[in-house]
């Protein structure tokens, strides 16, 4: 996992940002898949429900709204959007 959030970083501090996000829409999938088994876009919305979007409520929420900016939907979206041809 060090590897892949090393690439991510990498990417970006070479202004590489599809490949930052593109690895970085995938390592739902690649930590839901250990921790939950089969089923691809339920395994990915429930990882980041539970590891992304509540435990970073302070961070990924707006000052001015109580709403989460972004879903665990959003991001599922976007990451077959990104990924799939």
């Amino acid at each position: 996992m060090e590897r892949l959030i090393k690439s991510i970083q990498h990417a970006l501090d070479n202004e590489n940002y599809y490949a930052a996000l593109f690895v970085a829409l995938a390592l739902p999938d690649i930590c839901g898949k250990l921790e939950f088994g089969e089923g691809n876009g339920f395994r990915y919305k429930k990882w980041c429900d539970e590891y992304f979007i509540k435990k970073g409520t302070e961070v990924y929420r707006n000052k001015i709204s109580p709403y989460t900016i972004i879903s665990s939907e959003d991001l599922f979206a976007l990451r077959c959007a990104m990924l799939l041809p």
